[in-house]
């Protein structure tokens, strides 16, 4: 594999525990997809990178080990240009990361 730039890579199960908003406790707490699209998209483009960066802190910690591994392979990870993660990188770029998936046995 040939890797040409580095590539923010986000465990899926990691992710959604810190995007709460669209868990099943917020579904119970009657908070609808409407209404989490909403909420979200209420945050305008440049304060997002500043309410993201706390989440990416904590996933980083989270899953130290997991990113360890991986740059002892030599993969090269980012968490975005201003380490502010998936969601800014996205509206920014459209590309540079990758979600894992977790695998049953993996």
């Amino acid at each position: 594999m040939i890797q040409r730039s580095p590539t923010l890579v986000v465990r899926s199960d990691t992710l959604a525990r810190a995007r709460t908003i669209y868990s099943e406790a917020a579904v119970k707490a009657g908070i609808t997809t409407d209404h989490a699209d909403l909420t979200v998209a209420s945050l305008p483009y440049a304060l997002q990178p500043a309410a993201t960066r706390p989440t990416v802190e904590q996933l980083k910690k989270d899953d130290a080990l997991f990113y360890e591994r991986l740059a002892a392979t030599g993969f090269m990870v980012t968490h975005g240009d201003d380490e502010s993660g998936i969601g800014p990188m996205y509206a920014r770029r459209g590309s540079g990361y990758y979600n894992r998936c977790r695998r049953l046995g993996a």
